[in-house]
């Protein structure tokens, strides 16, 4: 229990909350490029490079950044600047280097929880003194902040320790009403019901920012502060892929995987989901991987028109539930707010066909890598004869994208616009609300446009939608990748070793002098069970009641050419996603020369008579191999040719527009996040 306030530093303050506000939304930071690189197929490394702007931060800003305390220039010579956060659980060390490669100071862990203490206190004051029951004699919150001093202390020393520890395990505390209560007791009891009071509503702000400061750590670097614009790099510490299904609950129900070594994938999928400032102006993300693997697929969805839908949404059910009042006092008003709607859903629906455009012709681009038949896609939606009709589609199930880019065509003209507005009901405004939110039209889709194979690169602009600069929100974007074997792979070398498998097989029962009548009779009438005897072989080395002369021979050849041909194949560990695309041919191989091996030994330990049963069974298991690798190539081909993934990445409404018959999105193979690591972990 403290005894007396916490330690307080002018210097400490004013830099902990200007650290904090930085962080948070990044002023400072025009651009950020990241480059992925899977590690494994469970981890993933990312190269961050930041372009600072220091002319965007103020002069106070500047005074109070300054690296030393005792600098008292009107413009310092260095400041300290945030470029990013990190998970508490990353203590790999991170090095900062500018575009010449030297390597910058950075802010020990220790000096960078003092400062924000320093400032999360001075915070939590402010915050206190901004609620009017702060100002309200005999309120609790007015007798905390004038009488009631103890606790208020303790609340602070409260905040330095979650910041310094993170959050701890909740402790059941004495009630008040409870006999032999200590001072103590009362004092803690006092600040926990101011802190109910303060934060009751769960979307407080001050959690949030509290919740942040508690589970990450930020990377701050001192810089010059002579030159406004720098360009700075670092490798981020390795992100391993996502367990539980639901963020924060240690009994969640974890997500089931079949191991890695009976996962038969044709291709690898990936989703890599982070937190852009709502002050960054661009994002980039690169993805490489090996020469042996191409990247498929490539994109990028981001929520950037969130909170303009969720407003456009929220207008619409406002309105239908006041339309009446409006339509019987305030005509004119009730129209135009009916026009806005129209106006900012036709919006809406631009920007999203412009995106729609945008992925066709992505994807016809990586058609013509592998053929010259060009994709199909949906035809346009039959336009309706009438604004009635079309406002009464719109409000049902479907193409609500399509329906929307007709709404923006037919209010081009004011006529037609006045006209819309005539055919809006309360339940259609309550049906487009419901369509528009459950096709996902807040996202927007960002495709690749590197041309190599090997590597993929999409970019993200901000882009203004209705009050949307008005947002003090991050944008959260998600990266989609999908990665398969390049052409020239393990597949072929696997169909060469099964083709010679099953031409010594052919080649056996040819040099036997067994046929498909026998092989069809040796079916029907099984083993004879009879082992190889000692007795004479006829001229040929082939007895048809004795072992074979020259079975050493055709056993060796049966062991020795399956064998070299596996032992030239390029097997990479399971544990790499090389090697998780090439699970089902390396079985296949392993199949293989089982089969071979297995025929070996029946050669050297049964009859010549008694060699059609396993020739048969040899051949039977060879012809469901080819079968096997038959319908895995045909599925290869649907993979590739598919024209939208499936995956949660993808909004409904780009699925909606290719797909007839939309199905329910999956997961993709392995899942990275920078949102929430510390809940995940």
């Amino acid at each position: 229990m403290p005894s007396s306030p916490p330690a307080s530093d002018p210097y400490r303050e004013a830099l902990g909350l200007n650290l904090l506000a930085l962080a948070l939304r990044l002023d400072h930071v025009d651009r950020l490029s990241e480059s992925l690189h899977l590690v494994d197929s469970t981890h993933m490394t990312r190269s961050v490079a930041v372009d600072i702007n220091l002319a965007r931060l103020t002069d106070a800003q500047r005074k109070a950044l300054r690296a030393s305390p005792h600098d008292t220039a009107a413009k310092p010579k260095s400041i300290w600047l945030p470029l990013g956060r990190t998970a508490r659980t990353d203590l790999a060390p991170i090095q900062v280097k500018d575009s010449a490669g030297a390597m910058l100071t950075t802010i020990t862990h220790r000096a960078t929880v003092r400062a924000l203490g320093q400032g999360l206190r001075r915070a939590f004051m402010i915050w206190l003194d901004s609620n009017p029951d702060a100002h309200r004699p005999g309120h609790e919150l007015q007798r905390l902040r004038h009488t009631l001093y103890r606790s208020s202390w303790l609340i602070e020393a409260a905040l330095t320790n979650l910041i310094e520890n993170g959050s701890q395990p909740a402790v059941r505390h004495q009630s008040v009403s409870d006999p032999g209560v200590t001072r103590s007791v009362q004092i803690r009891q006092t600040a926990h019901e101011a802190v109910d009071i303060l934060f009751a509503a769960p979307d407080n702000p001050f959690l949030s920012l509290l919740e942040m400061v508690s589970s990450e750590h930020l990377l701050v670097v001192e810089v010059d502060a002579s030159q406004d614009h720098a360009v700075l790099r670092y490798d981020a510490p390795v992100l391993p892929a996502l367990e539980s299904d639901t963020q924060g609950s240690r009994f969640a129900k974890r997500r089931w995987r079949p191991p890695s070594w009976a996962s038969l994938e044709h291709e690898f999928t990936v989703t890599y989901e982070t937190v852009i400032p709502r002050a960054v102006n661009s994002y980039h993300a690169t993805v490489e991987v090996p020469e042996e693997l191409r990247v498929r697929r490539l994109l990028m969805t981001s929520d950037n028109d969130a909170y303009a839908v969720r407003l456009l949404i929220g207008d619409m059910h406002a309105l239908a539930d006041q339309y009446e009042t409006l339509a019987a006092t305030a005509p004119n008003v009730l129209e135009l707010e009916l026009q806005a709607i129209v106006s900012r859903a036709a919006e809406l629906g631009r920007r999203r066909h412009g995106d729609l455009a945008a992925y066709h012709g992505y994807v016809r681009a990586c058609y013509r890598t592998f053929t010259h038949r060009l994709p199909k896609f949906r035809s346009p939606a039959k336009k309706p004869p009438d604004a009635k009709k079309l406002c009464h589609d719109l409000g049902t199930p479907g193409r609500t994208l399509e329906r929307l880019w007709q709404l923006s065509e037919l209010s081009e003209t004011t006529d037609d616009l006045r006209e819309l507005t005539t055919k809006l009901t309360p339940e259609i405004l309550t049906n487009w609300a419901e369509q528009i939110g459950t096709a996902e039209l807040h996202l927007d889709i960002h495709v690749d446009n590197d041309p190599r194979e090997n590597a993929g690169h999409t970019h993200w602009s901000r882009r203004s939608f209705g009050p949307s600069q008005l947002s003090a929100e991050p944008v959260k974007a998600t990266v989609y990748a999908a990665f398969v074997d390049d052409p020239p792979s393990l597949a072929a070398s696997v169909g060469r070793l099964l083709f010679a498998v099953v031409a010594l097989v052919v080649a056996l029962a040819t040099f036997l002098e067994i046929g498909p009548s026998d092989l069809a009779h040796a079916l029907v009438d099984g083993p004879k069970g009879t082992p190889a005897t000692a007795a004479g072989t006829a001229q040929g080395g082939v007895s048809p009641s004795g072992p074979i002369s020259t079975a050493d021979a055709l056993v060796t050849i049966l062991l020795l050419v399956p064998g070299l041909l596996l032992s030239r194949l390029d097997i990479p560990s399971h544990q790499t996603v090389l090697g998780r695309l090439r699970l089902f041919s390396r079985y296949v191989a392993y199949a293989a020369v089982s089969v071979a091996t297995g025929l070996a030994l029946c050669v050297a330990t049964r009859r010549n008579d008694d060699l059609a049963f396993p020739l048969v069974i040899s051949l039977i298991l060879l012809a469901l191999i080819v079968a096997f690798v038959l319908l895995d190539g045909g599925i290869k081909a649907y993979k590739r040719r598919s024209r939208v993934p499936n995956k949660e990445a993808v909004p409904r409404w780009l699925i909606a527009d290719i797909r007839r018959k939309p199905r329910p999105k999956r997961r993709t193979a392995a899942e990275f996040s920078t949102v929430g690591r510390s809940s995940h972990v």
